[in-house]
């Protein structure tokens, strides 16, 4: 990877909102010179690169979050792109939560077809391909891999669901999965209708993203980055539903990265009752201001400590995010600690800190230990706390 193709970034501007198409108003959140995230390097950068200006916009219509600047996804999901849910404790937990809430409607209903929009590292293919005649993946980071992937009853498709000839599927008795995917489509409208235009009534749809409800209930402003293009309300899913002609059968909320959980199908026909609040713009700017003032009292404290060696334990993918917020570039630890083998010498491309595998951590008795993977820390406390640092630091006042 040449980190020079992460400077002067391209990008295209959305001027309107993708749910109700109403123009958008004057960002809630400005991000100057924000970091790109979730993209490493194995040499310590000479420069620190990967920074673009960005937006955040909220639509008083219908209750919907996104930013505008969109960069495109071949910088965004290049071959130093990392995320994969078998390697990652949380993603793996999102998902069997996920799985649960998708048997706790459907039951041990067997399909004629499960369609996986986004598969990444097929997780949960592979949990569900007992239930159907065939299985498919979707998902363009998969080129290159297809033969390899191959199976008897599976069949991989190396492209963005928007790409793909839906005629060529039968979506019939078929199970549309789709997990942390459709905060990264540029146009979700577009590829929901494409959906429905090929479904059937026996179609069951299960999708589950991050939400904004969550995401303003918790003050997690930090989980805003260029990769997550649309931050779905209960509220504005509900109207995209209903103006595409669909209905929701089930809802759920996810613990772990305040995700939303939705079932539904075609028609009007809904099997729940959903008493949806739109979000408030004024308690949105409130919950920010809490969190500017978390980060600012964060900063500060980490910046008083001095010459103290301090290390940071969890390599998280959007640990530039949490720098700028801080006003940080974590320079001053010593190193990231991961327990991802996979990232052992790996940098940051706009961080100067490196990573180590976990298992080369030596006594810390006299030394600071930061929880830098915030929605890890309750397992990263229960790791470091019987070694006995001189201090645990964490991110949030709330776990």
């Amino acid at each position: 990877m040449l980190i020079e193709n992460f400077n002067n970034i391209a990008f295209e501007r959305r001027d309107s909102c993708v749910v109700c198409a109403r123009p958008l108003e004057a960002p809630l959140l400005s991000l100057p010179n924000f970091p790109l995230t979730e993209i490493y390097t194995d040499k310590k950068p000479q420069e620190k690169v990967g920074f673009l200006d960005q937006f955040f916009h909220f639509c008083r219509g219908c209750g919907h979050g996104q930013i505008s600047n969109v960069v495109p996804p071949s910088t965004l999901y290049g071959e130093s792109y990392h995320y994969r849910t078998s390697t990652s404790e949380t993603g793996s937990k999102v998902n069997d939560v996920f799985l649960d809430f998708i048997t706790s409607t459907t039951g041990n209903k067997h399909f004629k077809t499960i369609i996986e929009i986004g598969c990444g590292d097929l997780y949960l293919l592979n949990s569900l391909k007992e239930r159907a005649d065939h299985v498919i993946g979707v998902d363009p980071i998969l080129e290159g891999e297809e033969e390899a992937l191959q199976e008897e009853k599976l069949t991989i498709i190396s492209d963005l669901i928007e790409n793909v000839d839906l005629n060529e599927i039968d979506l019939n008795d078929c199970l549309v999965i789709c997990s942390h995917t459709l905060e990264h489509v540029e146009k979700p409208k577009e590829m929901l209708s494409k959906l429905f235009q090929h479904a059937t009534p026996s179609t069951l749809f299960f999708f589950q993203f991050p939400g904004l409800d969550g995401l303003v209930e918790n003050c997690r402003f930090d989980q805003i980055f260029h990769q997550h293009l649309n931050y779905f309300s209960s509220h504005s899913f509900n109207y995209l539903m209903e103006d595409l002609g669909g209905c929701i059968i089930d809802s759920d909320t996810n613990p772990h990265w305040g995700s939303l959980l939705f079932a539904f199908k075609k028609g009007s026909q809904a099997s729940v009752s959903l008493d949806i609040l739109k979000p408030d713009q004024e308690r949105i700017m409130r919950k920010h201001f809490i969190f500017q003032q978390r980060m600012e009292s964060l900063g500060l404290f980490l910046r008083s400590l001095g010459k103290e060696k301090i290390i940071g334990y969890g390599a998280s993918l959007t640990l530039p995010i949490l720098a700028y917020h801080l006003n940080e570039d974590f320079s001053d630890l010593l190193y990231i600690l991961d327990d991802d083998q996979e990232k052992e010498g790996l940098f940051y491309i706009n961080l100067p800190v490196p990573i180590k595998h976990s298992s080369r951590l030596d006594s810390v008795t006299d030394t600071t230990l930061f929880i830098t993977a915030t929605d890890n820390t309750r397992q990263i406390l229960s790791k470091v706390i019987p070694l006995r640092p001189k201090r645990i630091i964490t991110v949030m006042n709330s776990i």
